[in-house]
């Protein structure tokens, strides 16, 4: 079977977007519901190579926000989270989500700090959207 990338949607408005441009780069992607289970990921795409967390209009610090499982932090691949999709990963993980110094909104450019695996073929600096208005603070 082919390496495979799973773009897990919050409700975001380029998860499509998102799997397609995986997809454009030869790398068969889907995208499956915040609901799914480590343990259905696993069976489901056997021969998963990365996670992509999604963005989304909702706050991760309200209760009622979509959540997902967070043992897919132990599948063992790596997990990029866009937007909503990072405040999961910062708020899961110990860190702190709460509202930014204000909302931004624009192009932006991201340093690529490391050089990750889901990084691989990624400039030094890349030419990125941004939209948020809360930031994330390592534990």
């Amino acid at each position: 079977m082919n390496a495979q990338i799973i773009v897990m949607d919050f409700g975001s408005q380029y998860a499509h977007l998102i799997a397609r441009r995986v997809r454009d780069l030869g790398v068969f992607s889907s995208v499956v519901s915040n609901e799914l289970s480590a343990d259905d990921i696993r069976t489901r795409f056997p021969d998963i190579r990365g996670i992509i967390l999604s963005g989304g209009p909702d706050d991760v610090v309200d209760p009622t926000a979509p959540q997902c499982d967070k043992n897919i932090f132990e599948l063992g691949v790596p997990v990029l989270g866009l937007c909503y999709g990072h405040h999961i990963i910062g708020h899961y993980l110990g860190g702190k989500v709460g509202l930014g110094a204000g909302r931004e909104y624009g192009i932006t450019k991201l340093k690529v700090a490391r050089k990750d695996t889901i990084l691989k073929g990624f400039d030094k600096v890349e030419a990125v959207w941004m939209n948020h208005g809360n930031s994330v603070t390592a534990p």
